[in-house]
């Protein structure tokens, strides 16, 4: 029992201790730590002058349709997409397209199958052209003559004909040109087709969203209509995608 007491007291001290300094108030913060805390940095802005270039220089796709119809009925859609430069949309026709993305080789490889499919049609309709000219001139040519009435051959009558051989050149020229023609007016020019000249277009306008500006582009708005059919006509479908 008189060894007890010691240690309660020694408890009731401790705790009396534990309470004092859970009651002393806490010292306001140093003014000098308050300077010397690192400073929130706020988010990159992108400024005015870069989001302006930005939009000059874009790369950007308007996009058709159309509708088929023969006698009232629609019969099919069709679609394409026109690329353009920045927001007074310039068109970029052709190779200009790839000469903005700064792809030397889809320029050259533009211009080779623009110069094949050119060279056929027209080197194509030129010998069409010529064979049709053939034919007439030798059809022309063929001539009848016959004896006079006082003659004792009368009435008899000789054809002279020209050589069958030119004639069927003539007929090779027109099916060879009209072959060609249409040979080169099946040639798409462009290297790369319309989801692929997206794809370029997108990575051309990261970097040059970086070249302008070090802070994150956000993505636009991309708008896509295509037309659709139905039941009793025809349609279009609105995708929009933020």
């Amino acid at each position: 029992m008189k060894a007890t007491r010691p240690r309660a007291l020694a408890l009731v001290l401790l705790a009396l201790s534990w309470s004092a300094r859970a009651q002393e108030p806490v010292p306001p913060p140093d003014p000098s730590e308050l300077d010397r805390a690192p400073e929130r940095v706020a988010p990159d802005v992108p400024p005015a002058e870069a989001q302006e270039a930005y939009e000059l220089q874009a790369i950007g796709f308007d996009d058709f349709g159309g509708v088929v119809s023969e006698h009232g009925q629609v019969k099919g859609t069709v679609q394409w997409s026109v690329p353009y430069e920045g927001k007074y949309k310039k068109p970029l026709v052709g190779a200009d397209f790839y000469r903005k993305l700064g792809r030397a080789d889809l320029v050259r490889a533009y211009e080779d199958r623009e110069a094949l499919r050119t060279g056929l049609m027209v080197g194509g309709g030129l010998v069409a052209l010529a064979g049709l000219v053939a034919a007439v001139a030798l059809a022309s040519s063929q001539t009848t003559t016959c004896a006079p009435i006082d003659s004792p051959a009368f009435p008899s009558c000789q054809t002279s004909r020209p050589d069958p051989a030119f004639g069927w050149l003539a007929v090779g020229g027109v099916v060879a040109g009209g072959g060609a023609v249409l040979a080169g007016s099946a040639i798409d020019p462009d290297p790369v087709d319309a989801v692929g000249k997206r794809e370029l277009a997108d990575g051309y306008n990261r970097e040059l969203w970086q070249r302008v500006s070090s802070g994150e582009h956000a993505e636009g708005v991309d708008v896509h209509v295509t037309p659709q059919l139905i039941k009793d006509g025809a349609g279009v479908s609105l995708a929009v995608r933020f």
